[in-house]
């Protein structure tokens, strides 16, 4: 049994500048063929399109072509998409659903839930929530077989949104504002109110609350305190939010996307090409943005064009370190490892770029709790010659280069 990868290039601090091309705009995508797309997800190389007609769509090649992938799968409306461990989770108005083999088949996940109208998900550590319209918070051990309600102190049951920051979670409700449990979801207690709680993000240690009618708010301290930053929106119903860094973009109703590059303090629309600037979700996919709308489904745009994705800080905090080795032949192909430390927990994404700038492949794009991870890459698919891996999280970015010899 040969080697496949006969060498690997490590490079520190390697710095691609990825070029920025003129006359930039949103292409859409070949679907899905619902158009309404209320939740994107993005897993290794796939992403996943949750849509108002409770279907899944999976796109192995950035949206050029789209399959139904909805097998087992009894819904009318999904609301949500999720990437936890190696399974997709979907939340449906018939309850959770979760496949393991992305998205060939979906099994039912709703013992214990009395309430199915399953708006978001999320996880921390090996905990999963699930936000419900009107029945609360619902957590699962278990990796959903079981749920339980936990909504002590959670005063409206109406969940839109759910977050991890740290060691907390975060609820968006729809008329008591924005909720915090910092002893896994035993007790809550409110943080920001009268605001309607549609969608969160986080970048390091700054949360981002997008709310229906107020706007964007921001917080520095764990939703202690919580400051308005809507200067350059015209729409402040906001419907979606995504990270690429330190820079963070918002999906809106009516004024399609925009994007802040300096944590929210302003913000600037990025919505060129678009036809329907309703923006239900938003991903991250490798190099590109992708923007689920209102009834004229995926659209996507390359980063490049709107953010500088070549800045790369000083290794720092968040990543201690980072290490590539080179694997042997299996019955899945060559495998690369990338090994990598995550002092706290906090938003990970690994992509990879060809030496062009252009994404290839999404590895790892999650919340991750602070430890030791490793990542195997399969790249028998990949041509040979030289990749950019790049890890992103907490808004540091650390780039090497992987050389494939076949």
């Amino acid at each position: 049994m040969k080697k496949l990868l006969s060498r690997l290039i490590f490079s520190t601090g390697l710095l691609v500048v990825f070029p920025h091309s003129a006359g930039a705009l949103w292409v859409k995508t070949n679907g899905p063929a619902d158009g309404i797309v209320r939740s994107l997800a993005v897993s290794g190389g796939n992403i996943f399109a949750g849509t108002q007609s409770g279907r899944v769509f999976r796109s192995a090649n950035n949206g050029a072509n789209w399959v139904a992938v909805d097998s087992g799968l009894t819904a009318t409306f999904v609301h949500s998409l999720a990437v936890i461990g190696g399974d997709i989770f979907a939340g449906t108005d018939s309850g959770v659903f979760s496949s393991a083999n992305n998205g060939a088949y979906w099994t039912a996940a709703n013992s214990g839930l009395t309430n199915t109208d399953v708006y978001s998900l999320v996880a921390q550590g090996e905990t999963i929530f699930a936000g419900t319209y009107g029945g609360g918070v619902f957590l699962s051990s278990d990796n959903g077989a079981s749920w339980t309600a936990a909504n002590s102190g959670l005063t409206d049951e109406y969940v839109h949104s759910l977050a991890v920051i740290g060691g907390d979670i975060l609820a968006g409700t729809d008329r008591g504002g924005v909720f915090s449990s910092t002893d896994n979801g035993k007790n809550w207690n409110p943080v920001l109110s009268g605001v309607i709680g549609w969608s969160f993000a986080v970048i390091g240690g700054t949360i981002f609350a997008g709310t229906m009618g107020s706007g964007i708010f921001r917080s520095t301290d764990n939703g202690t305190s919580w400051e308005a930053v809507n200067s350059g929106l015209t729409s402040t119903l906001i419907w979606s939010l995504a990270v690429s860094g330190g820079n963070i973009f918002a999906g809106t109703y009516g004024g399609g996307v925009f994007l802040s590059t300096d944590t929210g303090t302003s913000w600037n629309a990025v919505d060129s090409g678009f036809t329907n600037t309703n923006v239900w979700s938003l991903a991250v996919n490798g190099g590109n943005i992708l923007a689920g709308t209102d009834g004229d489904g995926v659209w996507r745009r390359p980063l490049s064009e709107m953010i500088d994705t070549a800045s790369v800080h000083p290794q720092r905090e968040i990543l201690n370190h980072v290490r590539f080795k080179t694997g042997t032949i299996s019955h899945a192909g060559a495998m690369v490892a990338i090994e990598y430390a995550v002092p706290r927990s906090g938003q990970v994404a690994i992509n990879i770029y060809d030496m062009t700038g252009t994404g290839i492949t999404s590895l790892v794009n999650q919340q991750l709790d602070a430890g030791s991870y490793r990542y195997l890459w399969d790249t028998h698919s990949f041509a040979r010659g030289c990749y950019v891996v790049r890890i992103l999280a907490g808004g540091t970015a650390f780039m090497n280069l992987v050389r494939i010899v076949h």
